[in-house]
This record gives C-alpha cells, structure tokens and sequence, in this order.
C-alpha cells in the first residue's frame, strides 16, 4: 500500500475507533479511547477543511489543496464533538450480519437497531421472513 494511502487508511480507521462500541450498549466513554488513537483523531482535525468559494455564477463551492485529508480532517472535528456530547451514548454498532457501520440512534426510545432500515434492516427483515417461511 502506497505511503498516502495508508496514512488515509489509518486515519479513517482513527476516527471510527473514537467511538468504539458493544453491539446493543452504549459507547464508552472517550476517557478510555487509547492515547495513540487521541493523538490520531487530533492530527487529522488539525488539517486544513474545505472553504467555500462564491463562483461568478453564484453557485458556492468547496475547494481543498487535499479534498480527502481535508474531508477526514471535517470527519474528525465532528467526532471529537460527539465524544464529549451527551449524543455518544446513542452511537450504535448496526446489527446487520455484515455492516460494520456506526450510527447515531436518534429514535425516541433509542433502540433502533439498523444503521439504515434501507439496507440493513430490510436485509434482515427479509431473512427472517425467509427463515419463518421455511427457506
């Protein structure tokens, strides 16, 4: 794997380690997040985000020297927000047998269990009828 690459690599998997979770429990707290991982969120925040720019036209657009460090850099400064919000206990692990997504359960009683009920969930509801129907 190419130098680049693997520092891209190693910092999506930083910022999806700052929330690691128990299928059906709450998140841990950031408290507990190792140290390497701290560090590795921090220094993909740090990174210059995309600015917007006014075109001629009106239209606005996003301009970054790295569009894919810049993008991390705006993923990481949102995770370091959510893990000091009281939002974290709703991070979730999706259920579905083969997604390994995060996702932040808004519903009202906090048990929804799919990432996407597009996806995931209807996945899943579909094995299920499957199974019930005997094949």
């Amino acid at each position: 794997m190419r130098p680049l690459v693997r520092c891209r690599v190693s910092a999506i998997n930083a910022v999806r380690a700052t929330s690691p979770v128990t299928p059906g429990q709450p998140s841990r707290s950031y408290a507990r997040t190792p140290s390497q991982t701290r560090t590795q969120v921090n220094e993909a925040a740090a990174h210059a985000v995309p600015v917007p720019v006014l075109a001629a036209s009106g239209q606005l657009t996003w301009h970054a020297v790295d569009p894919v460090r810049a993008t991390l850099a705006l993923v990481a400064r949102d995770a370091l927000q959510l893990v000091i919000s009281p939002a974290l206990d709703r991070v979730r692990d999706c259920a579905g047998a083969a997604c390994g997504a995060l996702f932040l359960d808004t519903s009202r009683p906090g048990s929804r269990r799919w990432c996407s009920m597009d996806t995931c969930g209807n996945r899943a509801k579909k094995e299920a009828l499957r199974s019930r129907a005997g094949g």
